[in-house]
């Protein structure tokens, strides 16, 4: 009979093991790898080109406030109707 317990210990070392190989193998080439901290630096930027933006009630330049409640409404009657994505699970149990 064989044991669970060592073969699924196996099992998880060989997959980190084998995702620890690839990075080796393909570098940082990846598009993760391109724009790691890109939303970061351009946060920090905004920041530091208006400290206050937070505190202030102003809208963007040029936008009124009846066009921004168009812009709004197109939004979310857009979402409504887009389908609703179902999100797949995973449920593991009964190991021992």
């Amino acid at each position: 009979m064989i044991h669970r317990k060592p073969v699924l210990a196996i099992l998880i070392a060989a997959c980190l093991g084998a995702t620890a190989c690839t990075h080796w193998i393909f570098g940082n080439d990846s598009k993760v790898s391109e724009n790691w901290g890109i939303a970061l630096d351009q946060t920090v930027q905004s920041q530091v080109a208006d400290p206050e933006a937070p505190a202030s009630l102003d809208g963007p330049e040029g936008i009124d406030a009846s066009t921004a409640e168009r812009v709004a409404d197109r939004y979310y009657k857009g979402q409504e109707k887009q389908q609703t994505r179902r999100a797949h699970s995973v449920m593991i149990g009964g190991v021992r």
